[in-house]
């Protein structure tokens, strides 16, 4: 036989009698604290991906800047360039690698040659290169 009374169920035996608490409450408080342990998480990861990409599009932004500072240089060399050449003198005669740093790591490098006139260039390299030596890990220690 079931009785309840006050929220108890009490359950008749032959020879005792005891009151078992409500289950209902218990499983709902671990489900609402199960479900505020997974937002959190979420949330968690959704920040540190959020700062992430915030990071990476600074980076990308400062290495965007660097590369149109210096085109913007090698166009500035260019121009005087052309102006000496234009001036009558001719001090192009061979084929040439002008240099303009990017950052500690990169450069651009402006090839020009001289065209048929001796008085005219051509472009015929405009490149980002490494300045420094890409080293390879040979081992990565995955447990220690």
């Amino acid at each position: 036989m079931y009785n309840e009374q006050q929220g108890f169920t009490k359950i008749k035996h032959s020879k005792n009698t005891r009151q078992l608490p409500p289950v209902n409450m218990g499983i709902s408080l671990l489900l609402v604290v199960f479900l505020a342990l997974c937002l959190f998480t979420f949330a968690a990861i959704a920040l540190s991906s959020a700062l992430n990409e915030s990071k990476q599009a600074t980076d990308f932004i400062a290495r965007k800047e660097a590369y149109y500072n210096a085109c913007n240089q090698a166009e500035v060399s260019l121009r005087d360039l052309s102006v000496e050449l234009d001036s009558g003198a001719s001090i192009l005669s061979i084929t040439q690698t002008l240099h303009f740093p990017m950052s500690d790591t990169q450069e651009l490098q402006v090839t020009v040659e001289p065209a048929d006139n001796g008085h005219d260039y051509r472009i015929i390299g405009w490149k980002t290169v490494d300045t420094v030596e890409w080293e390879a890990v040979d081992q990565v220690t995955l447990i220690q």
